[in-house]
């Protein structure tokens, strides 16, 4: 008997976009496990945000599956789908008056319904969160007057609070200087090395997720979703497929783009 655990996110001959007839992604299929750290990497355009509306049922495939924890995606009610997946947005905008507390506290809701009201598990879950995130030190402060970082740590602490098994995260990097998008991209490996989470987070930054995650699903120039460790990505040329510029090119002994001229 296998002690491999089962995918807790699985497509099969998934299209993606709004248009039938013009698809950003088309025939993909992956099997990912808890643990696992996946940046989805590509160009601007190509379809990024898309996938992960996709992945998150806000929107449906054009055809294909998607499954979650073995369950059909666009099967599952809200509730039970919030249960399973949260989904951390780049724009906090919208909870800039609430307290990084109140903000987190939101992630309890499909636990309390409509009354909102917390349980002493719910509070509970919401102090674990933010120690987790490493946002505890701001529990009282307004989520304006958070600095970038601090902010996608407060939204990262809010998802773990809705306590599931997988995180969807769209261009948490954004905004961030250096020291931030490796201390918020060291907290989501840790997260889902200790918890066992599923993290999928989309992102621009080749270099930082060759080193940090443990799988690249790489969306290229030509519609294609292509799957593979950092490793084989490098190795097989994959990166330089994900952007259509004859000016840089990707170096496999820095591990990053350079410029193509010489000189």
């Amino acid at each position: 008997m296998s002690n491999t655990p089962s995918p807790l996110l699985e497509a099969r001959g998934l299209v993606v976009g709004y248009h039938r007839d013009r698809p950003l992604i088309a025939e993909a299929d992956f099997s990912v496990r808890g643990g696992e750290v996946v940046a989805l990497l590509g160009g601007n355009g190509v379809g990024k945000s898309t996938l992960l509306k996709t992945l998150s049922g806000e929107l449906k495939p054009l055809a294909g599956s998607v499954t979650l924890s073995g369950i059909e995606l666009q099967s599952l009610s809200g509730g039970r789908r919030a249960r399973l997946l949260s989904i951390v947005a780049t724009d906090a905008t919208m909870a800039g008056a609430l307290t990084v507390k109140q903000l987190v506290a939101l992630g309890r809701h499909p636990y309390t319904g409509w009354t909102g009201i917390l349980s002493a598990t719910d509070r509970r879950v919401v102090e674990e969160s933010m120690q987790a995130a490493g946002i505890a030190g701001k529990a009282m402060s307004a989520v304006a007057t958070l600095s970038d970082g601090e902010r996608q740590k407060a939204m990262i602490a809010r998802a773990l609070a809705q306590d599931t098994e997988v995180m969807l995260l769209d261009e948490p990097l954004s905004f961030l200087d250096p020291a931030a998008r490796i201390e918020i991209f060291s907290l989501l490996r840790r997260l889902s090395a200790e918890r066992g989470k599923l993290v999928v987070l989309s992102c621009h930054d080749v270099a930082m997720s060759l080193r940090m995650a443990s799988t690249l699903w790489l969306l290229t120039t030509d519609r294609r979703l292509v799957c593979a460790t950092p490793r084989e990505a490098v190795e097989a040329g994959l990166i330089d497929k994900l952007f259509d510029s004859p000016n840089v090119k990707f170096s496999p002994e820095i591990g990053d783009f350079i410029s193509n001229s010489h000189g």
